[in-house]
């Protein structure tokens, strides 16, 4: 599922809160994982331009 707010409205409604527990954490994971990947990517573009 890609929305993983609505898969965690899904799960909780359907088969309870501990089913809900994945898509909670992955959509946390999913935030700080991106951001850092991004900032990453930033960093390494920027030292790759200065050398050229």
């Amino acid at each position: 599922m890609q929305n993983s707010g609505l898969g965690f409205a899904l799960a909780r409604t359907h088969f309870g809160a501990l089913a809900a527990l994945p898509s909670g954490m992955f959509s946390v994971w999913h935030n700080i994982s991106g951001s850092a990947l991004a900032w990453w990517w930033r960093r390494k573009d920027t030292n790759n331009s200065a050398t050229n």
